[in-house]
């Protein structure tokens, strides 16, 4: 007996693969920057007595700061890439 199995899919235009590979590359780029910015900061100092409590303050400072955006960014370019994802298409598979 056979089975009609029907799937949703959005075809996405141009502007849409435009904005979610801009998602994706935001997202990439942001994470890269702060895993430099982190391991950047657990260098071993030269003077522990002084380096080692300014260098925590200024990473969770540098984190928040770079935090703000990433989140900013991802909302603006998360509703963008949900608004240009496209038509819905049913696709029908015969089993």
């Amino acid at each position: 007996m056979a089975t009609v199995i029907r799937r949703e899919r959005y075809q996405r235009g141009i502007f849409g693969w435009i904005f979610k590979l801009l998602f994706i590359a935001f997202n990439v780029f942001m994470f890269a920057v702060l895993v430099v910015l982190w391991v950047g900061a657990n260098q071993t100092p030269t003077d522990p007595r002084d380096t080692m409590h300014v260098g925590a303050a200024i990473t969770a400072g540098a984190t928040m700061m770079l935090a703000i955006p990433w989140v900013l960014g991802d909302i603006i370019l998360g509703l963008l890439t949900y608004f240009t994802r496209g038509t819905k298409v049913i696709v029908e598979e015969t089993v």
